[in-house]
């Protein structure tokens, strides 16, 4: 195992652990052992809370570990250790984003063991705190973008909309001569997103909702739904949708099955179809994967898809960032920090 100038590995290292369906985590010591050929040891030096990560709490997020398991889908650091191989020994002394890998331990702690593959070079102009934002919502948000522009409308739905993927789908739509029908549930949300830019946006909460976004609907006829909302509410938005429109699922904040009534799908060829970004990555080119992430970075460092850290914790405040998150999701990022 070949590790970086000056890094002396300990025998363990601090990390959370999940022993069960939205179990409170627990502090534990996991040990830094030996690496396999092309996996590296990456020092995590920051890690948000996603909602995908509430999901995996939860234990609704699609995943293959087992109990007990380190949480944590996505983190920026510095890969002290290499198993050997070409990717990983280049990564040696680099500063990275990284995903955690599918049946491994996750980022929250203060080292995490991946193949090389779930890392990104992260470049100077990034900060650890924003490179750790680096995958799950920028990358999500372009491939959402892209679906909306495959569609034959300039116009499209974005729900959740004043969440931080929310915001980011915003400011590409603007770069995209895209036009977003952006649904939010309380009205200081509307004021919030007109002043960032928004030209349509509607609160689900007010009695006339419907009416509104049936008005929108007729008038800018988009194609394409983005929901991240999920349970009844993706049944308002597809059934009174124009004809041939498709509903993309890609999260469920309501914590509930789609509940979809069969007529308008079978009457007015209406569709739904999923999204999931790693299932997505896993089917794109090699060359088009580096496009992807050379893009993303780009557009972070410009400010389009930057994240707005509102809160930055330490690992044994972890469960109380959760709980305030989890309920103030649209006030920004919650970064879980190490020194």
């Amino acid at each position: 195992m070949k590790q970086i100038a000056n890094f002396t590995s300990p025998k363990t290292f601090k990390a959370t652990e999940l022993t069960a369906d939205n179990a409170q985590l627990v502090e534990v010591e996991k040990p830094f052992d030996e690496l396999k050929n092309g996996e590296v040891w990456i020092q995590i030096k920051a890690s948000p809370i996603n909602p995908s990560d509430l999901a995996m709490l939860a234990g609704t997020y699609p995943h293959l570990k087992t109990y007990p398991f380190v949480p944590g889908l996505e983190a920026s650091g510095i890969v002290v250790a290499s198993g050997g191989g070409f990717m990983a020994n280049f990564l040696l002394g680099k500063r990275v984003a990284c995903s955690a890998p599918a049946t491994g331990d996750g980022t929250w702690a203060e080292f995490m063991k991946a193949p090389a593959a779930n890392c990104i070079p992260l470049r100077k102009k990034l900060s650890f705190e924003q490179g750790a934002s680096a995958i799950v919502n920028p990358l999500t948000a372009l491939a959402l973008t892209e679906r909306v522009k495959k569609s034959d409308s300039k116009s499209f739905v974005n729900t959740a909309a004043a969440g931080a993927l929310g915001k980011m789908i915003i400011k590409l739509a603007k770069a995209e001569n895209l036009i977003p029908i952006n649904i939010v549930r309380r009205p200081a949300q509307v004021d919030e997103l007109k002043a960032l830019g928004a030209t349509v946006v509607l609160d689900a909460s007010q009695a006339d909702f419907e009416k509104h976004l049936q008005e929108q609907y007729e008038t800018l006829k988009p194609l394409v739904i983005l929901d991240a909302i999920g349970g009844e509410f993706s049944n308002t938005l597809l059934s009174l949708a124009p004809n041939e429109s498709t509903l993309v699922t890609y999260a469920s904040l309501s914590k509930d099955f789609l509940h979809l009534h069969p007529a308008p799908i079978i009457r007015y060829g209406k569709k739904v179809e999923g999204f999931h970004l790693a299932y997505y990555l896993s089917h794109q080119s090699k060359l088009k994967l580096i496009g992807f992430t050379r893009k993303a970075q780009k557009l972070m460092i410009e400010g389009t898809l930057a994240s707005h850290i509102h809160h930055k914790f330490s690992l044994p405040e972890i469960n109380q960032a959760i709980a305030i998150y989890s309920n103030q999701m649209s006030d920004g990022k919650y970064i879980l920090c190490f020194d």
